[in-house]
């Protein structure tokens, strides 16, 4: 969460940038609200129709914002949510044309 709480505050750094007119307290206030919601989102370990267990991301609001593949085990599962915990927040974004 940390690491995660440390990507967050370079996101809205950079758009704090971009975004010279606002002034501290509402780049502050709106950095806390979204920590919060940060704080509220979780992972979701369910099993599908097929009997295979999957996770899904859920934002603070609720939104469901990434869904894996599935997994013959619960174990496996949960593995893969530590592979996301690790690695998403060192992945490239590559845009496919």
């Amino acid at each position: 969460m940390d690491l995660l709480l440390a990507q967050l505050d370079v996101f809205v750094s950079s758009i704090y940038t971009f975004n010279i007119k606002e002034d501290d307290y509402y780049f502050n206030s709106n950095r806390e609200t979204t920590e919060r919601k940060l704080s509220m989102s979780k992972f979701e370990i369910y099993q599908d129709k097929s009997g295979e267990f999957r996770f899904r991301l859920k934002a603070g609001n609720g939104e469901t914002i990434a869904v894996s593949e599935g997994y013959t085990t619960k174990s496996s599962c949960k593995k893969g949510i530590e592979s996301v915990k690790k690695n998403a927040p060192i992945a490239e974004i590559k845009e496919l044309d």
